[in-house]
């Protein structure tokens, strides 16, 4: 392609009378070219970002996130709910919507990792789970998914817990990654 793209503008260049403009006009075309082909070349997974609290009856949203999760028989969520102040409650909620939408129990797991006390469980303080973003075996949960589902909130809750105090990534972030980079 690029020959091609250079042929064409040399061709260009020796028979137009103004060379600078036109020399100007192909080289940002080319950049833009560039990257176009590049940003079409490192895209890896897909990211839907939703926001003002989604409501289950949202069919397209949902619908949507299954198919890039890789439909109803295939789709396997981890469901993070780092940022809610209700951690359980925000689990519960959206797992009972993914299986009204066809995705089964199984394929639906919950990522402890928060930093607020649900006060809906009085046999659990999820406050306690603000450091199980390095836990192998979550990871390796997050890993064997297909998609990856951040609870409404706090936002910088879940910064908070998926980055280590020097900044690093948690092994459960890196897992995230590893999920975005291969579907």
């Amino acid at each position: 392609m690029y020959k091609c793209f250079y042929k064409l503008a040399t061709h260009i260049i020796s028979n137009c009378k103004n060379k600078e403009i036109l020399k100007r006009i192909l080289v940002l075309s080319s950049l833009v070219i560039s990257i176009t082909l590049f940003g079409q070349i490192a895209q890896q997974g897909n990211l839907v970002i939703v926001g003002g609290g989604l409501e289950a009856n949202n069919k397209n949203i949902y619908n949507l996130l299954i198919e890039l999760a890789g439909g109803v028989e295939k789709a396997s969520f981890a469901i993070i709910p780092s940022a809610s102040g209700v951690s359980v409650q925000s689990f519960v909620y959206f797992k009972s919507t993914l299986r009204s939408y066809g995705i089964k129990s199984e394929n639906i797991h919950l990522i402890n990792i928060a930093m607020v006390d649900d006060d809906s469980t009085t046999n659990v303080n999820e406050a306690s789970w603000s450091k199980n973003a390095n836990d192998r075996k979550l990871a390796k949960i997050v890993k064997k998914c297909s998609a990856v589902w951040f609870t409404g909130g706090d936002q910088m809750r879940t910064m908070q817990t998926l980055k280590n105090d020097d900044g690093s990534n948690t092994l459960v972030l890196d897992a995230v990654w590893d999920v975005y980079n291969r579907v």
